[in-house]
C-alpha cells in the first residue's frame, strides 16, 4: 500500500538519492520533489520517500 500523499511543500527525504526535497505533487503514481532552495524537480517512487527527522528538518531549513 502506498504511503499517504503529503501536503504540498512538505520536506521529505528521498532515500534512493539521499536528498531532501520539497513535495510538489503526484504524476502517474510517482511523487515530484524539488530542492529546498528551488531548482529542477525530480521524480521519486513513493516507497523511497520518508519524513525528515527533526534534526534533518532543521538542517534543511538553515542549510
Amino acid at each position: 500500500m502506498p504511503p499517504p500523499v503529503p501536503e504540498i511543500g512538505a520536506l521529505l527525504m528521498d532515500s534512493a538519492r539521499d536528498l531532501v526535497g520539497e513535495f510538489r505533487g503526484v504524476w502517474a503514481g510517482r511523487w515530484s520533489l524539488r530542492p529546498v532552495r528551488g531548482g529542477v524537480e525530480w521524480e521519486v517512487d513513493p516507497k523511497d520517500v520518508r519524513p525528515l527527522s527533526p534534526e534533518q528538518r532543521l538542517r534543511a531549513s538553515v542549510g
